[in-house]
């Protein structure tokens, strides 16, 4: 049986059903109460996926959850969404999280933790070092902020991580996901979940929020679906004897703003997403992903979803949710 920490949010929800698929139980985790969501209910409906509530920052409940449910091992996909908390209220949350998980595994006896972090954590390295490998040395001093996210929050998960695991002798293993859209994904930041969205309504593209303003064609970066992220996981978790502790899970290239604008024309006809082209942009500042050779030597694991299949299932998700 594997637990799956924050298994009912959107990566979390395909994570789980990607290890029911593969015949393991799965027990999703999340904070509160509400509806199951609509990516988990085939799981949960046939039984192959439990739902628990319990409060990551809680030590004693993290561990409760472990010694009744007696886990074969654990996927950590837990967390909130970037900017959410204030500094020092992040910090603290995100670093309490952590430290009960690894105590809960260490007490418990979980034979192996998965971590989840992403592309952010190699954020502030020169255009010269993309794509990025699982080997780069990453940037502890940040010049800048990401405008979208959190960099310094993944950095500080894996150091954090790799120091108790090595005290604890667990076996640890880190995932840094690329860009992720499909089923599930609710906040619409990314852009090509506010195209999606808008398509659906029959509205016009709102780039009000953009930074910059209306998005380049050329720019872009590492994007896949949902599943494939998801599969990557299981495949990396799953795997009897990873040759090594961290592995990228992604697209293995940049995706641009006008691929993905013309999957959304091309699912929802007569959508027009506007963009502006400047193809200097990309001369002046190359579009970053991370290299997925690693996993692709090791396990053989590659996406299956192209741009626009993966792009024509989500628009279906939400033509179910949104009208």
């Amino acid at each position: 049986m594997i637990v799956v920490l924050g298994g009912t949010g959107f990566v979390g929800a395909h994570t789980a059903m990607a290890l029911a698929a593969r015949g393991h139980e799965v027990v999703a985790t999340r904070r509160g109460t509400g509806p199951v969501p609509r990516v988990l209910a085939p799981g949960v409906a046939d039984g192959a996926v439990r739902i628990a509530q319990v409060e990551l920052t809680d030590a004693a409940a993290v561990e409760r959850l472990f010694a009744e449910e007696r886990p074969d091992s654990v996927v950590d996909l837990s967390g909130h969404a970037p900017k959410e908390l204030d500094p020092a209220t992040d910090v603290r949350e995100r670093t309490a999280m952590l430290t009960a998980v690894l105590e809960g595994v260490r007490a418990c006896g979980v034979p192996r933790l998965t971590v989840t972090s992403s592309t952010d954590v190699y954020w502030c390295l020169p255009p010269e070092e993309i794509p990025y490998t699982e080997d780069a040395r990453v940037v502890l001093q940040e010049s800048a902020d990401n405008f979208l996210t959190q960099a310094w929050a993944k950095k500080l998960l894996e150091i954090v991580s790799g120091m108790l695991a090595r005290a604890y002798g667990t076996e640890l293993l880190t995932v840094r996901l690329g860009g992720v859209y499909g089923p599930g994904y609710g906040t619409y930041l990314s852009l090509i979940s506010r195209l999606a969205r808008a398509a659906v309504l029959g509205e016009e593209p709102d780039y009000a929020r953009e930074r910059g303003g209306i998005p380049v064609a050329e720019a872009g970066y590492d994007l896949s679906y949902a599943a494939d992220i998801a599969d990557g996981i299981a495949t990396v978790h799953l795997a009897p004897h990873p040759a090594r502790p961290v592995y990228n899970i992604g697209a293995g290239r940049a995706v641009t703003h006008g691929e993905v604008t013309r999957a959304v024309e091309e699912a929802v006809p007569g959508f027009t997403g506007r963009l502006r082209s400047r193809p200097d942009a990309v001369a002046r500042r190359p579009n970053p992903w991370m290299s997925t050779e690693r996993i692709r030597t090791e396990f053989g694991w590659a996406p299956r979803h192209p741009l626009a299949e993966g792009v024509r299932a989500y628009v279906a998700h939400l033509c179910e949710e949104l009208r």
